[in-house]
């Protein structure tokens, strides 16, 4: 019995992700300004029973879950998503693969803790490039065309 609670469980985590998902692809595709820009876009959906959040992240944006103890007074941060950014392995691959440049700066190679950051090489129609700090984003259209997605990271927390 068990067995079929956890596949019943594991149905509806992948459901709320593909909703998550698909929710942020019709906004995206739904963005009245078209190549003026983007942004980054982070929801937690909480289904009102249970105990998991759902968090979808696009973009550089950090979604933080904190913990508050009413005892002690303090707060503590226990998850915190991952920003979507150029260099990282997977986003850089699937940005080289539609034909995209990521810059990635050297102090970051040496250090996750770098104050620089990588960015995304998008070629513009007045023949300037762009640097786009994000491998993900509402909106951004010209950068679709070097790999640049608005489906987010969702992840069950």
């Amino acid at each position: 019995q068990q067995g079929n609670f956890l596949t019943i469980d594991a149905q509806f985590d992948d459901k709320i992700a593909q909703v998550l998902k698909q929710t942020f692809l019709v906004v995206d595709g739904n963005e009245p300004v078209k190549g003026e820009g983007g942004c980054t876009a982070s929801t937690a959906f909480y289904p009102g029973f249970g105990t998991k959040v759902y968090l979808a992240n696009v973009g550089d944006s950090t979604t933080l879950i904190v913990r508050y103890n009413k005892s002690t007074g303090k707060s503590t941060i226990v998850h915190q998503n991952r920003k979507d950014k150029p260099h990282l392995d997977d986003e850089r691959q699937r940005i080289e693969k539609a034909g995209g440049q990521v810059y990635i700066p050297t102090s970051l190679l040496i250090s996750d803790e770098s104050k620089e950051t990588s960015r995304v090489y998008i070629p513009s129609a007045n023949g300037m490039q762009l640097a786009l700090a994000m491998s993900r984003s509402i909106g951004d259209f010209d950068g679709k065309v070097v790999g640049l997605i608005s489906e987010p990271i969702v992840s069950i927390w």
